[in-house]
């Protein structure tokens, strides 16, 4: 599992930005935001698991997990969008009363289209530098397997 770190002021003030425009803030909903080191996703949100929920003695937490070494090589507004984006699969159900986490596969993207036509294409820059990430680090892995070998062989 990746490892789970403090977030960088500035990218935790842009999601409490963002998160205050929902309103869930007002409905007495609170967002922790963490980084992790590793993701198949540059955004993840999810309600807090009941362990979480018993530590902190809060049932009313969402979690925003940022793949931050992705998140800040984009520009300041595509992640503004994707902040927005993720954001967008939370709301209320005053129906029934309950927290809804919309995670479907295309729920987000056919949202955000409606507002931000670019949004595929902001997504498609996400994924090329998550690509690049692991590329670098597959290279990284690669020069130190080689580094080792040439010192065992001298």
């Amino acid at each position: 599992m990746a490892k789970i770190f403090e977030t960088d002021k500035s990218i935790v003030d842009l999601a409490e930005t963002v998160y205050s425009e929902t309103g869930l803030d007002k409905m007495g909903f609170s967002l922790k935001v963490m980084s992790v080191t590793k993701s198949k996703d540059l955004l993840k949100i999810s309600k807090a698991n009941a362990t979480t929920e018993f530590l902190v003695n809060d049932t009313d937490i969402i979690t925003l997990y940022v793949y931050e070494d992705a998140f800040d090589r984009l520009s300041d507004d595509y992640m503004r969008v994707l902040m927005e984006g993720v954001l967008s699969n939370v709301y209320y159900d005053t129906e029934k009363e309950k927290l809804i986490i919309d995670n479907t596969r295309y729920g987000e993207f056919i949202r955000m289209r409606r507002k931000y036509p670019t949004y595929g294409d902001i997504i498609e820059t996400s994924v090329a530098v998550m690509e690049e990430i692991e590329e670098e680090e597959k290279q990284r892995k690669e020069a130190e397997k080689a580094a080792k070998g040439k010192k065992r062989g001298e």
